[in-house]
């Protein structure tokens, strides 16, 4: 592919200026052509580019990077024609428009439309094409009537809004910025980018000058790092960037040499030290020790995924870390300390240190820590202050960045800074991921469906009279988790809460079946059936069984007739209003009773259980499914709700005679979709009654409390026991 920019041992240098006599002869001798050769470049001359030679295709955009005074304008404005080199050549093919500086070329006393006409001839076009593009100019420039305006009365901001709008509407095949974008506010920032993006993708070459390392990194293939007008890095994004990032932060953060923490023993990670401080015995010949001056790290030893990794090479304590790869550091930090005191039969007494490992980001904040600190079985010392830890990172959730390992080494209350050992080790973390930041975080979504508006707000309507019936019997207002009525369509998340409790609720019945003779064509009670939901769905199921459907409240029992008519199940579902207390039924005369959330309204539970075993027949069973919660303080329920444990259910059922078959929390499975219920309710745009609100702080308390272990939705299967089981009963 043919080069679009070939540069070629390219350099600039500002000689010193001789005036009078002496300048005016050296000019008329040198003329206008002066030597290209480095070698005479005059004395004392500023060298602002030593020679750079490189090649640029078509469609490649080339970042330039560096500290300011790097030679990084100089560059750009050769490659321009802004600036005349001193040596080398340059070879352009095609047209190339600047950003150098902000306002550069404009007049300030003629008009942003003159301005934009002068621009564009710089530029090598004619009037006529000028003309051609001035509405698409001037449109992406935004700057209204003020183009009539003369310049000069124009904010930084218009600068630079005309300025970029004539350079990349001019198609040109080669664009050149050097952080003049810097200036634009936020919208007009995204779409000069989103044009950048447009001239890549078609393939234009594009030379991007920016302090803005991300900016690099998103736009451009390729990297030039000057440093003093050297050519310090070329080539790769992610390697020249990343060593750029190690070297501002070296010279931001002066450590102590890395070379200098070495030791002479060839240690393994997981090999025996001296957990206990060797005696004077076996040291003797350490006798001549001479302790430093001040607590010092002697040395640090690094493994990464069980290598050694040389740390006075540089190019080993540098390590590039891809989030999702194995990343295992294991460290030895050795130090020594100085005596505190000399004790008796000249032993000394040492300090036991702190020491410290941190990561640190590439602006020098510490992202996380670790330390021996309150953990002295983490140090072994000996009694010449000798000492030496070890450490163990098992994985490194680093997303994107720059950072560096530190080691620390401080007093034993962790508060004085003895020494440390700044980038022990450089790493550069690399993720193909969008998404931004330093670490990863352990996550998962979920996926939410909003429920239909008019189905929800039809199913809460549904409930203002039922509210009506339970407040004329003193009632509280119902909980309504899962036991909300019968809907043929269903919302969503409603609909797969229920099947998914009436699945379990079948499933129990089954498995513990009533003893009774042939139940599954006999009889069965619902407390508190509500609109018929959890009845339907068992007479769906369980196809020969008849249900007598209670509850306090007329219309909702309308509503259930009127349901088990459309689904052809009327001469197996009877309705009964009754409080659950006053049931108008005689004793023995039911095979299975459901209690499906109807026990909470009751503060006598003893009595609830007697009832249902009164109406039983013996080996008759009783499924009761309600919230329970061993401390209901912890939950913010309604006044006239009455909650206990599940042991405490269980203990009041086996008082009124049954036999606990089964005793199960439901709520992770079922709680689930509910909540998704209640959240697109929500979102529906709906007004949140207090229904809503109440259904919604019910989840929310089950979801806090039940993580405490104190709160859940439970099964109680309960069977009433045959005759010969009932001690005291006659054979």
């Amino acid at each position: 592919m043919t080069a679009v920019i070939k540069a070629s041992g390219l350099s600039k240098w500002y000689a010193p200026q001789q005036r009078g006599l002496r300048g005016f002869i050296r000019a008329v001798r040198e003329g206008p052509n002066r030597s290209s050769k480095l070698e005479e470049v005059p004395e004392h001359a500023y060298v602002a580019l030593h020679p750079i030679s490189f090649e640029l295709e078509r469609g490649q955009v080339l970042g330039v990077v560096g500290r300011n005074g790097a030679g990084k304008s100089t560059l750009l404005q050769l490659l321009s024609g802004t600036l005349a080199a001193s040596s080398g050549s340059i070879e352009i093919g095609g047209r190339v428009a600047a950003l150098l500086e902000l306002g550069a070329g404009f007049n300030p006393e003629f008009t942003g439309l003159d301005n934009v006409f002068l621009n564009a001839a710089l530029l090598g076009l004619s009037q006529d094409e000028v003309r051609e593009r001035l509405d698409s100019i001037l449109r992406f420039a935004e700057i209204g009537a003020f183009i009539h305006q003369p310049v000069k009365t124009y904010s930084s901001g218009m600068f630079v809004r005309l300025a970029f709008s004539v350079a990349v509407c001019v198609d040109p095949d080669i664009l050149i910025i050097d952080e003049a974008l810097a200036v634009g506010d936020g919208p007009f920032a995204r779409k000069s980018f989103q044009k950048i993006m447009e001239f890549r993708d078609d393939g234009r070459t594009i030379l991007f000058c920016s302090h803005s390392l991300y900016q690099v990194e998103a736009l451009c293939s390729q990297v030039i790092w000057l440093d003093q007008g050297r050519v310090k890095g070329y080539g790769s994004c992610a390697d020249v960037l990343a060593a750029y990032s190690q070297f501002i932060d070296r010279a931001a953060n002066p450590s102590t040499s890395v070379e200098s923490l070495t030791t002479s023993q060839d240690v393994v990670p997981g090999s025996p030290i001296e957990n206990e401080p060797q005696s004077p015995d076996a040291m003797k010949q350490d006798d001549a020790l001479v302790a430093p001056a001040n607590p010092r790290l002697t040395g640090v030893k690094l493994w990464h995924n069980g290598t050694l990794l040389r740390l006075d090479d540089e190019a080993e304590r540098r390590l590039v870390v891809q989030l999702g790869s194995p990343c295992e550091l294991a460290l030895e930090i050795n130090w020594q300390m100085t005596p505190q005191e000399r004790g008796h039969g000249d032993q000394s007494n040492f300090e036991l240190p702190t020491v410290a490992v941190s990561l640190i980001t590439a602006a020098g904040q510490c992202l996380a820590a670790v330390s021996t600190f309150g953990k002295v079985e983490a140090i072994a010392q000996d009694a010449f202050g000798r000492g030496c830890a070890r450490l163990k990172l098992s994985s490194l959730p680093l997303c994107k960045g720059q950072f560096r390992l530190d080691v620390l080494l401080g007093c034993s209350r962790g508060l004085q800074l003895y020494d440390q050992g700044v980038g022990v080790l450089h790493i550069d973390a690399r993720s193909p991921a969008h998404e931004q930041g330093m670490i990863q975080l352990a996550h998962g979504w979920e996926t939410m469906t909003k429920a239909p508006a008019d189905d929800v707000a039809a199913f809460y309507e549904s409930m203002r009279s039922y509210c009506q019936d339970l407040s004329a019997y003193g009632a509280s207002g119902p909980t309504g988790m899962l036991n909300f009525g019968y809907w043929p369509e269903g919302t969503a998340h409603l609909h797969a809460a229920q099947q998914a409790f009436l699945g379990l609720l079948i499933q129990a019945l089954e498995t513990f079946a009533p003893q009774t003779a042939n139940w599954q064509h006999g009889c069965g009670l619902e407390f508190g059936c509500g609109l018929g939901g959890i009845s339907f769905g068992v007479l769906t199921r369980l196809q020969s069984v008849k249900l007598t459907g209670l509850d306090v409240s007329a219309s909702q029992l309308k509503q259930a007739c009127d349901h088990a008519q459309a689904l052809g199940l009327a001469s197996r579902f009877t309705p009964l209003q009754s409080n659950a207390m006053d049931v108008d039924l005689p004793d023995a005369c039911m095979d299975f009773t459901l209690c499906i959330e109807s026990s909470f309204h009751y503060p006598d539970k003893a009595a609830f259980f007697s009832e249902n075993f009164r109406v039983l027949k013996p080996g008759g069973s009783a499924l009761v499914a309600d919230i329970t919660c061993a401390n209901p303080a912890l939950v913010r329920f309604r006044k006239g709700n009455h909650f206990a444990s599940g042991q405490a259910y269980a203990h009041w059922a086996q008082e009124a005679g049954f036999e606990v078959a089964k005793l199960t929390d439901l709520g992770p499975q079922v709680f689930g979709p509910l909540l998704k219920h209640v959240v697109a309710f929500n979102a529906a745009q709906v007004s949140r009654d207090r229904r809503g609100r109440y259904w919604e702080m019910v989840l929310a308390n089950y979801l806090k409390v039940h993580t405490q272990g104190s709160m859940g939705y439970e099964l109680l299967v309960l069977q009433k026991p045959l005759p010969q089981q009932i001690p005291g009963a006659q054979a």
